[in-house]
């Protein structure tokens, strides 16, 4: 969790400088306040998917959700770059305290080391997947022009930090957990309504890159998880609101 929160942390600095530049160009330059406009919103996401974890084959995330902070700057009328900087959080229930779990995984790991059983556990604690996400992309989107609903397209690329861990709901016991840096691109889709001075916008954003974990010594001695799994939902639902 600090590495994640120093990660967005930077990732919220580097939003407030690009604006900061863009404010100042703003006030230097006639042409430039007439043609070009700094926006800044703060969004809530909800993503959605599957995964498949160590003792679940495939599972819907669960209490999952995004937070973060975009700033956009106009370019041309229907043309516009941004910046913004998210944390993504999902976590997938895998047994309860004193019960058993089997899963493809559960089976592979005891034909290959004989160790454990088919079923592990039982578990001292309740265990759950924790998957956290801090990132952030720069990328372009092109407005369709519109009265009060603009709809829009774009893209972007970005730089996450991942942590996954096997543990607890406290999170004060870990069976075992992994992290790492991932570059990945998503597309963009939504509808702007310009509600008084502010602009509440609902989008679609898809792509998520895939990390690919290795846990050692996980749940039993030799047993070893390195299974592929989105950082965040693949595919997420938003609304952000813009104050500028």
């Amino acid at each position: 969790m600090p590495d994640a929160m120093k990660n967005l942390i930077f990732c919220l600095s580097g939003i407030l400088l690009f604006g900061s530049s863009g404010m100042y160009a703003q006030e230097t330059d006639t042409t430039a306040r007439q043609e070009k406009k700094l926006h800044i919103g703060f969004s809530g996401v909800y993503p959605m998917g599957v995964a498949s974890t160590a003792l679940k084959n495939t599972v819907s995330y669960r209490s999952s959700y995004g937070v973060g902070m975009i700033m956009e700057y106009d370019l041309m009328e229907d043309f516009r770059l941004f910046l913004d900087g998210n944390i993504y959080r999902y976590k997938i229930r895998q047994a309860e305290a004193g019960g058993y779990a089997q899963s493809i995984w559960t089976v592979e790991q005891y034909a290959l080391t004989d160790a454990g059983a088919m079923n592990a556990g039982p578990f001292q604690t309740d265990v759950n997947f924790f998957m956290l996400a801090t990132g952030f992309r720069i990328g372009a989107k092109y407005f369709v022009p519109g009265k009060s609903v603009t709809p829009w397209l774009g893209i972007a690329g970005g730089y996450y930090n991942w942590s996954a861990n096997y543990a607890n709901d406290k999170q004060d016991k870990t069976y075992g957990n992994d992290s790492g840096y991932l570059f990945g691109y998503s597309i963009l889709g939504g509808l702007d309504f310009q509600i008084m001075d502010m602009t509440l916008t609902l989008f679609l954003d898809y792509g998520a890159p895939v990390a690919r974990p290795v846990i050692e010594d996980l749940f039993y001695p030799g047993w070893t998880w390195d299974y592929s799994n989105h950082i965040m939902g693949p595919t997420r639902v938003g609304i952000t609101l813009y104050f500028q």
